[in-house]
């Protein structure tokens, strides 16, 4: 029967907020039949067909993507996919509460009332990681962790999707290795190319890059990348960087980016304006460089 309280549709509905409309058609007049030599079926409600409408969208983007990160090592008990971390950021000016969401994809995971730092204050940020205890012994002190989700994240490419309470799209997109070889596997994270208001579909190459530290910023904007200038006089090459005065910056290389490890090949320390310099004599053959952030 029909309900009580219903009222019968005159026209259109306004809708004022975020709402999931779920519909059924009624026809008193219908008889479904199963097949021969078998009894008809009296249904008169058909199945159910919802759809989510969204007035105001929900301000929050992910803004570093670790899904290859470098492990601790043969010797660690810790596996590559232990280090993956998401990041999230609330991009608004009030708090969103989280309960209810879900991100679904290459990993899950289901928000509820329960999972600690679930409210993102207004410029906050919310980490999701593949192991708690491996994330805090990398990361110490880096929060706030809201949990693990289920799952690892691909090294090739995968879809990462987050969904409101009433199945609002936050954001659907596929992220792939070949937006970054320095995100595959190296250290660094993938990472916005720039955090500021503005389009930036996760979905568009254009939209990442790798970050500018090793291990990635977790819970925090990703520094601007360095910018490195390089000379080569009388067999020597010299690279330079602009840094922060009295921090200690790192240089690494290697001789195939797609093979072998990093290796330290000098530190220095930033002087009173802040130039940073290294003097390197180069070795036969092709050579890549980087610098670590302190």
């Amino acid at each position: 029967d029909i309900a009580p309280g219903a009222r019968t549709y005159n026209g259109p509905i306004t809708v004022n907020g975020n709402v999931r409309i779920v519909a059924r058609a009624r026809n008193p007049q219908h008889t479904a039949r199963t097949g021969p030599d078998n009894p008809p079926l009296r249904s008169i409600w058909s199945g159910v067909v919802a759809e989510t409408f969204v007035v105001t969208p929900i301000p929050l983007r992910i803004t570093e993507v670790m899904y290859h990160p470098e492990g601790d090592g043969p010797e660690s008990d810790l596996q590559e996919e232990d280090f993956e971390f998401l990041e999230l950021e609330n991009t608004g000016d009030a708090p969103v509460d989280l309960a209810g969401f879900a991100l679904e994809g290459t990993v899950d995971f289901a928000f509820t009332a329960n999972t600690p730092s679930r409210v993102v204050p207004s410029g906050g940020r919310l980490l999701l990681v593949g192991n708690t205890n491996a994330f805090a012994s990398r990361y110490p002190g880096i929060g706030p962790v809201a949990g693990a989700f289920n799952g690892s994240l691909n090294n090739d490419s995968g879809r990462l999707a987050l969904f409101g309470r009433l199945r609002e799209p936050v954001f659907d997109f596929r992220y792939a290795q070949e937006w970054s070889a320095e995100a595959d596997g190296t250290g660094p994270s993938l990472a916005l190319r720039e955090e500021a208001p503005g389009p930036l579909p996760p979905g568009d190459v254009a939209s990442w890059r790798a970050s500018s530290a090793w291990g990635g910023s977790p819970g925090e904007a990703d520094p601007a990348p360095v910018r490195l200038d390089s000379v080569l006089v009388e067999g020597v090459l010299r690279i330079r960087l602009t840094g922060t005065p009295g921090r200690s910056y790192g240089l690494q290389e290697r001789a195939e980016l797609a093979t072998g490890g990093w290796r330290t090949a000098d530190t220095r320390v930033a002087g009173p304006d802040g130039a940073v310099e290294f003097t390197i004599v180069p070795a036969a053959g092709m050579r890549l460089y980087r610098a670590l952030l302190p």
